[in-house]
């Protein structure tokens, strides 16, 4: 019986990417994983993403053994396959992939299931990246903010205490781009991990795992149990997970991350209504810790991605038939992209 179990699950498929038309469903892929269907299917430009069924979190939950090697070995293909659509390589030292793991429960809970963004960094592409366009600060913004949320919600070790241990490793290679400075830092972050008692691998591949492990038992999380409890949720929906490719609203100072509405919600006129932060990651906006820009105000975006914005906007409010609320990136280099991650109000996802 349990070989008959054990060969189900290697055959089951969990994982499809969020192109895939059966993913809209959101029951078995969750609300988040069925927007970005919805997006991707009216033209909208979303990051590259593949999402774990429903099916993979009850999987997960029965067996209580880890993701097993079936769901594993799809996980490593449908990496394969955003490499092959974003022209970068997962773990790689000079074009790294990098990816944020997302919860996406059928049924909206704001603020209750965990994320973590920037998964894919090593001491030598962190290296790769600082030695970029973005520079020092860049990079290791981007590379701690991972740590920060790994060791938060994967290993449960206070943050800043793991900051404050690697202050001094962390300073110098701000200074000093080279081999050794990243090197000292990895291994000064993973020192202070296993001596809080836990397992530390700077292996991205080990990293994705546990993330996906830590999203999926985020649904079981008290603070999720009682917010079921309040709404009236059944507990035996349970989640899926989202992996995309990063967008990095920290990569400079033309870029950025909002939240906006396709109406003002006070009157109803269409009009943007909403907050842009330069130069961060969405988190930094959710948090309140730094002054956003008003978004009605004309200067807010460069005139281009103002028309894009609204451009998306108009498509979304039609493909929802109702106003609705999106949070977006803008990343630039060479040139601008905006990638929007949206939710129609009322609508789950």
């Amino acid at each position: 019986m349990h070989k008959r179990v054990m060969a189900d699950a290697m055959d089951t498929i969990f994982v499809r990417e969020v192109t895939d038309r059966d993913v809209e469903d959101a029951l078995r892929f969750g609300g988040k994983a069925s927007g970005l269907a919805k997006m991707a299917r009216a033209g909208i430009p979303i990051p590259p993403a593949f999402v774990i069924g429903v099916e993979g979190f009850r999987q997960f939950r029965a067996s209580r053994a880890g993701l097993g090697e079936g769901l594993l070995a799809q996980i490593h293909g449908a990496i394969r396959n955003l490499e092959n659509q974003s022209g970068r390589s997962f773990a790689d030292k000079d074009r790294p992939l990098l990816v944020s793991v997302r919860s996406g429960a059928p049924v909206s809970m704001p603020g209750m299931m965990d994320t973590i963004l920037n998964l894919g960094l090593t001491s030598a592409s962190a290296l790769s990246l600082a030695q970029g366009s973005g520079g020092s600060d860049f990079a290791l913004d981007t590379w701690m903010r991972f740590w920060r949320m790994f060791s938060d919600i994967v290993l449960g070790i206070d943050p800043p205490e793991l900051v404050e241990s690697v202050k001094e490793a962390e300073s110098i290679a701000r200074k000093e781009l080279t081999a050794s400075a990243f090197q000292n830092l990895e291994r000064a972050i993973l020192n202070h991990i296993e001596a809080a008692g836990e397992a530390a691998s700077a292996d991205p591949f080990w990293q994705l795992e546990k993330a996906a492990e830590a999203v999926f038992r985020s649904w079981d999380s008290a603070r999720a149990k009682a917010y079921r409890k309040h709404h009236g949720i059944s507990d035996e929906l349970g989640t899926a997970v989202t992996i995309q490719a990063m967008v990095f609203g920290n990569a400079d100072d033309r870029s950025g991350s909002g939240v906006a509405f396709t109406r003002n919600p006070n009157d109803g006129s269409k009009a943007l209504y909403g907050e842009y932060l330069i130069g961060r990651q969405g988190e930094d906006l959710v948090s309140g810790t730094h002054t956003p820009i008003d978004l009605s105000q004309p200067d807010a975006l460069d005139p281009q991605l103002r028309q894009a914005f609204e451009t998306h906007s108009q498509t979304l409010e039609e493909l929802y038939a109702d106003a609705v609320d999106i949070e977006f990136t803008v990343e630039c280099h060479s040139a601008c992209n905006i990638d929007p991650l949206s939710r129609g109000i009322g609508v789950q996802n």
